[in-house]
Parts: C-alpha cells; sequence; structure tokens
C-alpha cells in the first residue's frame, strides 16, 4: 500500500498551475484505493504520452494536470543538490560496523530533501524539465542511492561508494540506509531510495559499458545479490536501478532473469526499476544485444525496465516506432505495468497531495534542519572497537570521534556534488 501512494498526489496540486483535469476523475478521488487510480490514470494517456512519462525528466500533461517531475536526484553521501551537509563516503560508514550510524546519517539526508522540496514548494512551479536533466538543478522526491555493490578491487575506481567487500555488512548497511531514506510511516514515504547498481557491477569502470559479467550460480546467489535481496525485502526499497554491464551475456536492464524472476518474482518487489544513466542505449551500441536502439527500448521494457535514464530520443523513437525503418512492438508500452508501477510510488511520497510530506511534524527551517544533522554527525558518529586484553577483560571504553565521521560537523554546508558521483 506504500508504494501504490506515490504519483496521484503529484498529479493534483499540478492540475491548478498546468491544466484541468477531467471532472470527477477516479485518479483524483483520493478516497478510492490507489490501485483504482493509477490504473485510472494510465488509462487516459496517450502512447506519447506514456512514452515521455518512462524517462528521469517527466514533461507536463496538462489535460490531466500532470505537473513535471525528475527522478534523478543522488544522496550518496548527502544530498547533491546546492548546499547540503557532505557526510562521510559509504566507505569510512562501512567501516564503523555501525548500522544504526548509517540509518541516522540516511535519516538526516532524507529530512534534508524534503526540506528542500518544501522550499521549491514555496516558489512557482517549474514549467518544464530539459530532457536528460542532470542532477544537482532542481530537488525532488527519488534519490539514487545507495550503492550496494561489493568491492572486491581497488582498481575499480569507485569502491569508495560502497560499503566494502563484505556481502553480509554491506546487505546490514543497505538496509539501514534505505529505511532511514525511506522513513517509517506505515502509508507515505519519506523520500523513494534506489539500491545500485543490480547487479554484479564491482568494475573495472572503464570497460562497464560494455563488460560481460559471467560469475557462478553460486557466487552471484552468494556475494553479489545478498544486499539487494535485503533492501528490497527487509528495506522495501521502492526502486532499483539496473546495470551498464551484461550478466552471463545479457544487458543487466534488459534481463529478466535479474529483473523478473529474482527481483520480482522470488523477491515479491513492487516498486519500478530505472536503467542507469544511458544504460539502454548500451544494450545496442555497446553489447549490440539488441539489433537497433529502438529493439533496445522495447526489449528492456519487456524485461521490466521502467524508467529509462537519459535515453531520451532513443527510447521515444522505439517505443512510438515513429523512426523510418524501426517499426516495433507497440504493445511493449503500452503494458501498463511500467507507467502504473511509476505512478503508484509517486502516490507514496503523498506528493503534493500532501504539500509538506508524511510529517507535518518535519517543518522546521533548512538552518534548522542543517543544525541537527550536524549534531547528528558529531554525536552519533562515533566508533570504538572492542578487544579482549591477555587477562580475558575488556579494557575500559573510551569514546573516541573518527574524525571521518564528522566532516559535516566541521565543514559545515558544502556544496555537494561536482567530483563525480562518489561525492554525489
Amino acid at each position: 500500500m506504500r508504494l501504490l501512494l506515490f504519483a496521484i498526489a503529484f498529479l493534483t496540486l499540478a492540475a491548478a498551475s498546468f491544466g484541468q483535469p477531467p471532472a470527477n476523475a477516479p485518479y483524483l478521488n483520493p478516497n478510492l484505493p490507489p490501485e483504482q487510480r493509477a490504473k485510472d490514470l494510465v488509462s487516459r494517456m496517450t502512447l506519447e504520452e506514456k512514452v515521455l512519462q518512462m524517462q528521469n525528466s517527466a514533461p507536463v500533461i496538462p489535460r490531466l494536470g500532470v505537473g513535471v517531475y525528475n527522478y534523478w536526484n543522488e544522496a550518496l553521501h548527502g544530498v547533491a543538490s546546492g548546499r547540503a551537509p557532505v557526510f562521510p563516503e559509504p566507505i569510512g560508514m562501512g567501516a564503523s560496523f555501525d548500522p544504526d550510524l548509517v540509518h541516522r546519517v540516511a535519516d538526516a539526508i532524507s529530512t534534508e530533501a524534503r526540506a528542500k522540496y518544501h522550499e521549491a514548494q514555496r516558489h512557482a512551479p517549474i514549467p518544464e524539465v530539459p530532457p536528460g536533466n542532470s542532477p544537482g538543478r532542481i530537488a525532488w522526491l527519488t534519490y539514487w542511492s545507495p550503492n550496494i555493490n561489493i568491492f572486491r578491487d581497488p582498481r575499480w575506481g569507485r569502491g569508495q561508494e560502497t560499503y566494502g567487500e563484505d556481502p553480509y555488512l554491506t546487505s546490514r548497511m543497505g538496509v539501514a540506509f534505505v529505511k532511514g531514506m525511506q522513513g517509517d510511516d506505515p502509508h507515505y514515504l519519506k523520500v523513494v531510495a534506489t539500491p545500485k547498481h543490480y547487479a554484479v557491477h564491482s568494475g573495472p569502470e572503464p570497460l562497464r559499458h560494455t563488460f560481460d559479467a559471467k560469475p557462478s550460480e553460486y557466487d552471484l546467489v552468494n556475494t553479489y545479490l545478498p544486499a539487494f535481496k535485503a533492501a528490497v525485502t527487509e528495506g522495501k526499497a521502492d526502486s532499483v536501478m539496473c546495470v551498464y554491464n551484461a550478466v552471463d551475456g545479457v544487458p543487466g536492464c534488459a534481463s529478466t532473469d535479474l529483473l523478473e524472476k529474482r527481483l520480482r518474482e522470488q523477491w515479491g518487489f513492487q516498486g519500478f526499476v530505472v536503467s542507469d544513466c544511458g544504460a539502454i542505449g548500451d544494450i545496442f551500441r555497446s553489447h549490440r544485444y539488441s539489433p537497433t536502439q529502438g529493439a533496445a527500448s522495447v526489449a528492456a521494457v519487456k524485461a521490466g525496465t521502467d524508467l529509462r535514464n537519459s535515453d531520451v530520443a532513443m527510447v521515444f523513437v522505439g517505443l512510438n516506432g515513429s523512426q523510418e525503418g524501426e517499426g516495433h512492438d507497440r504493445s511493449a508500452v503500452d503494458l501498463p505495468e511500467p507507467q502504473e508501477s511509476l505512478v503508484k510510488a509517486m502516490i507514496a511520497t503523498g506528493e503534493p497531495l500532501y504539500p509538506f510530506g508524511y510529517s507535518e511534524g518535519g517543518r522546521e527551517p533548512p538552518g534548522k534542519v542543517h543544525a541537527g544533522i550536524r549534531r547528528c554527525s558529531e554525536n552519533e558518529g562515533r566508533y570504538q572497537p572492542r578487544r579482549r586484553s591477555a587477562a580475558g577483560r575488556r579494557p575500559a571504553r573510551r569514546r573516541r570521534a573518527v574524525t571521518i565521521t564528522r566532516a559535516a560537523s566541521n565543514h559545515g554546508l558544502s556544496k555537494s556534488g561536482g567530483g563525480g558521483w562518489s561525492l554525489a
């Protein structure tokens, strides 16, 4: 039910600014079940409208009262939009072996995200989001974090984004981060968290667009998938990002084994799947798995990818079938599941039927929110390993603040981003 609450809210407030929706439309009735509202809205969309809603920069649909929405926001260790506290890199938080600390940090990050979103609501509605718009421009409520890949080789280049090499530790940290971001309200999400990159994305970084990972079934199940399974089954993540690379010869975003069999059927995932930036194009350009870009789009949708990141023109051409020589199966985009998954996720944040979100108590001005986050980093970011002395007794515990966990406190409000995704 939580997941079914995320896009109708987004639609209603936008109606006043972008157009007049149909009178008495079921999707605008908050007393109806979310499933019914989502189905009603999607049934009113044209093929072109459906396709354009399946990209990270979703445009307005004035006649339905649907406003713009940019799904692309980053929060690996702080909100990557404007000025925000920058917390330690995940590899540093992983070294704390303290899931409660990670939960507190994620809760602080999502509070910051809500504060930025609330502030944005005080201004005039944004008329459009440029196609393929990068993060950090507009603060919305879907965040593409955490990175719960397994860090096996330091030559990867992005290991600092992860919690380390251990599947169990990564699972505990991933669940803590997802729960901290999404909150604990029984009906609404604080923000949507997106564990990434699913799956077997552990370098080498220069080859990520062409690499074909071939783990054994044992290694896949016991090393690379546990953190994602835990994030979905325990953390209830409402979004998952699929990878650039292929797994056993099939690009991750076109893999029915990963997206349907394991993610949805075995783990019961009810959210939406978003591609990594340009990954749908890689299905054709890099992996040569599909004969055309349009065919790659169709393959991704049929496999279970709901939202495309940055492949705007190619997605539209491929699924619309309007490009000369690319007459594809139009029924792929007419399947209700992709659009309904996105609509349900939008309803879950209560945005913007409930413009101040899931918690009316969270409307502190940004300055107070920032101060609270700095206190969280300073007071909770402490780690003291316990060792036994030669006599078998534990030494007296001394509380020691680890310098890296106080980064947000020491640096105050830093401008997040600007250093690659490791700083996003």
